[in-house]
């Protein structure tokens, strides 16, 4: 499972696009803050660990399958 853990591998990959200053000039965006915080409040209550399990479960599939089934989805649920 030691492949599954790729922080070293991002944080090279952004100390090559971004810089090796990118951890203390980059800044998430409000967006990513209310949707950190929204993580936090349901790992923060034990009754909706189910939520974040098939969080986690849908976030690895859409990583596994390279966004391909979004863009098959998105089209036909967004107006685009």
């Amino acid at each position: 499972m030691r492949n599954l853990y790729r922080t070293e591998a991002f944080a090279k990959d952004l100390d090559f696009y971004l810089g090796p200053s990118w951890r203390s000039t980059l800044k998430p965006s409000p967006e990513v803050v209310t949707y950190q915080n929204h993580l936090r409040s349901l790992a923060a209550k034990k009754d909706n660990a189910y939520l974040l399990l098939s969080h986690s479960y849908t976030q690895h599939l859409a990583m596994v399958a390279g966004g391909q089934p979004i863009t098959v989805i998105a089209p036909l649920e967004l107006p685009m």
